[in-house]
């Protein structure tokens, strides 16, 4: 895919890459493909969810502590998150 290409040639240079759009058309799956040895985590599953609403600055440090980035899905279940990042 063409989007693809355009993130592995980007992430280099963004400490934050937004990818959107409609619901089951590929995001994570372009997300894990660019950068399989990120970490990842959901925000529509409640623990991941909460932890986002209550500490987002936390909740990213211990998202990025083992690995040297993140893919954090469904990130509009916690709108604080989004303020942060």
């Amino acid at each position: 895919r063409l989007i693809d290409e355009i993130i592995k040639r980007e992430l280099p240079d963004y400490s934050l890459i937004g990818i959107i759009g409609p619901r089951y058309v590929g995001k994570t799956t372009v997300a894990k493909s660019v950068a399989p040895h990120f970490s990842y985590v959901s925000c529509r599953e409640m623990q991941p969810r909460q932890k986002a609403l209550r500490n987002p600055a936390e909740f990213v440090q211990l998202a990025l502590a083992q690995n040297p980035g993140a893919i954090i899905g469904d990130a509009e279940y916690a709108p604080t998150l989004l303020n942060y990042l």
